[in-house]
């Protein structure tokens, strides 16, 4: 079964920032610099998978209606593969360790209409891999949306109910042991290297920034977890003072 083996500081400081509240931590001094990270991100395993960089977009019309701050996006919906999203950054680094672990199954357990089992179900499809999506049996469970995506990419779908979920996940991941698979569960086996994938992420968003000559005032993310971690462990290995 794979797990995540230690990885070079400051890429191990994810462990750490997970534990804890952001705001809870103080301010490290600079101790890398920007070729440190890309040398230490250089050393992991990765898979391309993204269409990358994803662009910076000015949302003009978005601060003339807040009545003037400038107001841009990083548009990480667009990463490409089956419709884009984050999770697309983050399995670049966390389902490599699958393939260097010679793991033949991708399986993920959510809610029926998940985007990350879809995305999943897509990186299995483009890798040669088997998908397995153990989704929640509510009144979203319909053949639409992700979950036909899902299906159309070719996974294994079952359906349980909410609390049977982590039993059912359970139970798949040992029938395909015993079936001689090796399953790599894309919520948990390798998670910290979902956060190690937006330290590579901020390296990008902080270039595009300098080239536009662009001094941000905070990093709001709508997404939390992983790529909040990998924001923030990357900003204070840097020395940024941004809050994220």
């Amino acid at each position: 079964m794979p797990y995540c083996e230690p990885v070079p500081a400051p890429l191990a400081l994810c462990r750490q920032v997970e534990e804890r509240e952001s705001r809870e931590m103080t301010a490290a001094p600079t101790m890398y610099t920007k070729r440190d990270l890309r040398e230490r991100l250089d050393r992991l395993p990765r898979i391309h998978l993204a269409a990358l960089p994803t662009p910076l977009d000015d949302l003009t019309r978005l601060s003339d209606a807040l009545g003037g701050p400038r107001i841009l996006m990083k548009r990480e919906d667009l990463t490409g593969l089956a419709m884009g999203g984050n999770k697309i950054r983050e399995f670049e680094y966390s389902i490599a360790q699958a393939v260097e672990a010679g793991c033949d199954v991708l399986l993920h357990g959510a809610a029926a209409q998940s985007n990350q089992s879809r995305q999943t179900a897509a990186v299995a499809a483009k890798l040669g891999l088997k998908a397995v999506q153990i989704g929640r049996l509510d009144a979203h469970a319909q053949p639409q949306g992700n979950l036909l995506l899902a299906h159309l990419f070719g996974a294994e779908i079952h359906l349980s109910a909410a609390g049977d979920q982590s039993a059912a996940v359970e139970a798949k991941m040992a029938e395909l042991r015993a079936g001689g698979h090796k399953p790599f569960n894309t919520s948990s086996d390798g998670y910290v290297y979902r956060g190690i994938a937006y330290v590579d992420g901020f390296l990008e968003l902080w270039d595009q920034l300098r080239q536009r000559g662009i001094a941000a005032d905070a990093i709001y993310v709508c997404s939390g977890a992983h790529t909040h971690v990998g924001l923030v462990v990357a900003a204070r290995a840097l020395g940024v003072d941004l809050p994220v």
